[in-house]
This record gives structure tokens, sequence and C-alpha cells, in this order.
């Protein structure tokens, strides 16, 4: 990820988020105007005091104090439905926008490199998916709405204000620099205590993830109770960044709030006295005390609002983090049709490491898949075969040398169908919790049964099956955890085979299962197998015998084997 100590500018972050939230805020305009309608009748209902006051109560006056109350019943009847209303669409509008900003972070991890996730912390991704990106729609949300809400209620309090007793002014007019100078005082702090939190929530969530992903393995070694304090450091360290965070927001926001008290207390003063002294009516006083107390009330959200956007600068910036970082490969801007990628492919001079300072792992290698063949890559684990595999499917793409499939440069080829014309078997397969069925049409959903049972025989599946009451509707479990590694490897061949790839990449595709199994599996996949382009990295001697020719990946080099 980026370094977090090179921020991108204050303006430019908001002037992004802004960019980015913009459909959704042209999708709020018309929940604005009903909520600026339903606004109304609570910014001029304030009024009805003076005739109130002044002339029913004061002046006995039952029949007006009989209109009054009824006006003012309807008056906040009819605003109570409109914001009832506005509350429901601007719900509807806010959850679709949060879908479609997670959606767009979703899709650019999907175009990140294996080299990004090599140095990523699952917990971290799955926070700014879901915390930061929340509050970058929540801030975008709540900014549009309550900042045209406190605008006009200041600009109608201001207006009425003057029109019935401008004196009042005179205290927010001494407070408000103070407390616009106290904000500015603590913004940094608010944002970096804010920034913190989010990273500490982050460190939870992955060290959250990594203890349920690794249960096995720490009850295994009796390493509960390090887990849980582990777990529990994490959780003192988020607690205390919460701590910090929370007390720096009340002394931004109490500085605010405490001025504008004072300055409410004195209007009060000044205002009952002029009442005593005959120069206001009651009524006069009570609805500007009421339009003054409104006048602090949307300066306050103003100004909670800029702390709150402050606060959300560290979210904003963890989101821009993952949108900013560049894709591992590319589309061409002139494709070529994959139905050309007729023939051997080729691995031509390909060298690659993962950073400036690392070894390459793989260093010139060479290496040509002909047509209707089996071939076989040997070497020891870590060696480079699984980068190799990321190669063919542009996971990456190599710092020298190139790929090509039928003469043509696999760069020529857009993403997607290059993947679709490439099927992978990996080591340890990732399976959905789903029925198995479900998970071998992963690839061609709208599969036949038929097609399905018979990429599952291929697979050396059927034995399996017939034990398993419910077959091939069976539910597999969280990542296929409910089945061996072998079950859930020959699964994961029997999807590769249902896609009719026009290459076939196998990585140790039978390292989990016994002799007896594998005996069945080659007998039956590797007549398929070459009939295809077809490459099986693995250890197993059986393989490397069906195939039709074996190299060894050495060094970052692959020389061909007798």
């Amino acid at each position: 990820m980026p370094d977090s100590g090179a921020r991108t500018p204050v303006p430019d972050i908001y002037r992004r988020a802004f960019r980015l939230t913009l459909p959704y805020w042209r999708r709020l305009s018309g929940v604005l105007v009903l909520s600026l309608l339903a606004g109304l009748p609570g910014q001029l209902w304030p009024l009805l005091l003076v005739p109130l006051l002044d002339d029913a109560l004061l002046g006995g006056d039952l029949l007006l104090l009989l209109q009054l109350a009824v006006l003012m019943a309807v008056m906040q009847i009819g605003g109570l439905v409109l914001t009832s209303y506005t509350g429901y669409r601007y719900v509807g509008l806010s959850a679709r926008a949060l879908f479609d900003l997670r959606l767009t972070v979703y899709r650019r991890l999907q175009r990140l490199s294996p080299r990004f996730f090599a140095g990523a912390r699952t917990g971290d991704l799955l926070s700014r998916l879901n915390t930061d990106v929340s509050e970058l729609q929540r801030t975008a949300g709540d900014l549009l709405l309550s900042l045209t809400q406190n605008v006009l209620g200041l600009l109608v309090a201001l207006a009425l204000v003057l029109a019935l007793a401008p004196a009042l002014l005179v205290p927010a007019l001494v407070v408000l620099p103070l407390a616009a100078v106290a904000l500015t005082r603590l913004r940094t702090r608010v944002t970096d205590e804010n920034r913190r939190l989010r990273e500490a929530g982050a460190s939870v969530g992955s060290a959250l993830v990594e203890s349920v992903l690794g249960m096995r393995q720490t009850v295994a070694f009796g390493q509960e109770e390090r887990e849980a304090q582990r777990f529990r450091g994490e959780n003192d360290r988020f607690i205390d960044a919460l701590l910090r965070a929370r007390r720096t927001t009340y002394v931004a926001s109490g500085i605010p709030a405490s001025l504008v008290s004072i300055a409410g207390a004195a209007a009060f003063l000044y205002g009952g006295y002029q009442v005593i002294q005959g120069n206001l009516t009651l009524g006069t006083l009570g609805a500007a005390m009421t339009y003054q107390m409104r006048l602090f009330g949307p300066v306050q959200g103003l100004l909670g609002q800029y702390l709150g956007l402050r606060a959300a600068r560290a979210s904003f910036e963890r989101v821009f983090e993952l949108l900013d970082e560049p894709p591992g490969v590319e589309d061409p801007r002139d494709p070529l049709p994959v139905s050309e990628a007729r023939g051997p492919l080729q691995v031509e001079d390909v060298s690659l490491s993962y950073g400036r300072e690392e070894k390459p792992v793989l260093d010139g290698a060479s290496l040509t898949l002909p047509e209707r063949s089996l071939t076989a890559l040997v070497g020891p684990s870590g060696v480079g075969k699984t980068t190799l595999a990321d190669l063919i499917l542009r996971r990456l793409d190599p710092d020298r040398g190139r790929l090509s499939w039928g003469g043509a440069d696999i760069r020529r080829f857009t993403l997607s169908e290059l993947r679709d014309g490439v099927a992978v078997v990996e080591q340890d397969p990732f399976l959905w919790h789903a029925p198995i069925a479900e998970n071998i049409r992963y690839g061609r959903p709208d599969a036949s049964d038929r097609e399905v049972e018979a990429a599952a025989r291929l697979a050396a599946l059927d034995d399996f099956l017939a034990n398993l009451p419910d077959g091939l509707s069976t539910v597999v479990g969280e990542r296929g955890q409910q089945l061996s590694a072998g079950q859930r490897q020959r699964i994961a061949i029997a999807r590769a085979v249902l896609a009719e790839p026009g290459l076939i990449l196998l990585d140790e595709p039978s390292s989990a299962l016994d002799a007896e199994t594998e005996a069945r599996l080659i007998e039956r996949l590797v007549p398929w197998l070459k009939e295809r382009t077809a490459l099986v990295m693995t250890h197993r001697r059986a393989f490397v015998a069906a195939a039709d020719r074996v190299f060894a990946l050495r060094d970052g080099r692959i020389e061909a084997r007798n």
C-alpha cells in the first residue's frame, strides 16, 4: 500500500470525495427539496408566539388562541409526515449509495496483483471496504442534507432576529470568532486521532480474521491463551485509540458549545431587561429568543460538520489509497480475439521479481507448451511454479520477456477473454459455502446436470459422491472445510474440466490423494488433458510419468529433463 506518510493535500481529498459521491448527491436532490419543505413548519411556527403571547394570552382572546393552536398542530403534523417520508427515501438512497461505493472499491481490489495482496492484511482490507467506505458515504449524505438545512436555518433565524430584536445578535457576533479559533487549533489533532483509531480498528479485524483462520493450529499446539492475550492486546490498543479520539472530539465540540451557551444566556438576560423596561413585548422576546437559539443551532451544526469532515478524512485517505493503487495489469487498447489463440503457448526469456531488492523468482525462463500435449514442470516448493501460472493468467506481467499464445503476445488479449480460455487448478483450492454442483459450475453457471456429472466422473469424484446422501447437492461448508484436501482438489479439477478451457494449468493436483485414487484420476483425466494445451506442476511421479514432456524449474530457469 502507499506510504501513509505521503498524505493527500486536504482540499484535494475532499474534492475527490465530492467527485466520487457526486452521482449519489444528484439522486439526493429530490430528497433535499422534500427535506427543506419538511423543515419549513419548524422554521416558521415560532412567529406565532408573538400573537399567542401578546394578543391571545395577555389579551384574553380565546378564539385567536384556538385558531393558533389548530394552526400549530397542522404545521407540526405536516412537517412530521414530510420528515418521515424524507427519512424513508433517504435511507433507501443511502443504502444503494453505500453498495455502489463499496462495489467501486471491491472492483479495484479485483484488479490488483498478487504483489499487492502479498503485503496486505485481510482484516485491514475488510475494514476499508466496510467501515471506511461507510464513513465516506455517511459523511457525503449527511453533509448534503445537514449543510442545506443548517444554512437555511441560519439565514431564516438571522433574518428574523434582525427583524424582531437586532440587539440580541451581539453575543453571537462575539463568540463565533472565538469558536472558530478553537476549532482551527484542534482540527489537525482530530484528524490524527481518528486516523489512529481507524488503523487500530483494522488491526483488531486482521487479528480476528487470522485467529479464526488459524484456529485449528491454535488448538493443536495448545496456544489458546497466547492467542487470546494477543487479541486482548490489539483490543486494548483500539480502546485506547478510541478514548483518545473521543476526548479530542469532546474538547473540540465542547468549547464552541460552551461559548454558545454563554452567548444564549447573555442574550436572554439582555432581552429580559428590555421587556422589564418596556422596550420589548413578551411575545417579541419569546419569538426572538427562539430564533436567537436557533441561530446558534445551525452554527453548531456547521461547526460540527467541519469537525466531522476532519475526523472522516482518515477514512477518505484509506479508501483512496485502495482506489489509487495501480492495477497489476491493464487491458490492451486494440485487443485481439482469443479465438485467434490457436497454437502453442510460449514463455520467452521471462524474468520477474516481487521487489527491487529481491532475487528474481524467474530469471530468463523459457518454455513451450504445445497443443494437444501434457507438459510436466517439476521443482521444489517456492521456486516459482505458481508465479508462472500467475503470468499466464496475467495476474502479473513479467519484468522482462514475453508470453505468447498462438504467436500473439497474451497482452494483446483482453483479460476477461484470456482468463475465459484458461483454467487453473490450485494446490489448495477455494470452495464456496454451497452445494458441490454449484462449486463445480462456478466457471459455467449454465452447465447442465449431465455435464456436471460427466466432469465429476472425469475428476474421479463418482465414488465419493455415491457415498453422500445428497450427492452433488451436498453443501461443502465454508471454504470446503467439511471435505478432505483430496476431495477439494478433485472438485477443483471437475470445475476446470467443466469450463472447457483451451489451456489448463494444474498446480500439484494430486498432492493430497492416495496412490489408488491418483491412479484412477490419471487414467481418466490425462487423455482429456492431452486433447488440450496442458501444464501440470507436480512432484508426483505418476503424473510426471504420464506427461509427454518434462521440465524442471531451478534458480529461476526452466530446463528440459530426460
